[in-house]
């Protein structure tokens, strides 16, 4: 099997000639794939045609499970979630940031990372009492598209 222009895999062919490849690609883009026979003392050389394909980002899903407010004149803002990607059954998007920040003003308030589980916990002291209402970001990746979730559920700090 040859990816590009790189040899990156032998096999041998089945009784009836025919042989096969399993694997996914690790990244997205444009991918083109050939078979080449090197031939042998009993058959000559062969190829075949060029087969391309075409990955494209997996789009996200940012589930908030959890978000409130604690405390009165210094609040402290939670929130908790996790990054799944958009497959059916989902799965988890790990090791990837989260911003959570003001929708409003775009002040960064707290970035953290998913964990293996896809998961993120922010807890930020917000400091000033009013009114709030909080994006949570995925900025995307080369993998994964963008997704930003607005939290319309302002928040109060008295």
């Amino acid at each position: 099997l040859v990816v590009g222009s790189t040899k990156v895999d032998n096999a041998q062919t089945n009784s009836n000639g025919v042989v096969t490849f399993t694997g996914s690609p690790v990244h997205t883009g444009t991918h083109s794939f050939q078979l080449v026979f090197e031939g042998n003392t009993n058959y000559t050389s062969s190829e075949s045609s060029t087969v391309t394909i075409i990955i494209s980002k997996e789009s996200t899903y940012l589930n908030i499970t959890e978000r409130r407010m604690t405390g009165y004149t210094d609040g402290t803002l939670l929130f908790k979630g996790q990054l799944l990607d958009n497959d059916s059954p989902r799965h988890f998007v790990a090791d990837k940031p989260i911003t959570i920040m003001n929708a409003t003003t775009q002040e960064v308030y707290d970035t953290v990372q998913t964990d293996s589980n896809g998961e993120f916990t922010s807890e930020y002291n917000i400091g000033n009492a009013g009114t709030y209402s909080v994006a949570v970001l995925f900025a995307g990746d080369d993998d994964y598209t963008r997704n930003k979730e607005i939290d319309n559920g302002k928040m109060y700090c008295n």
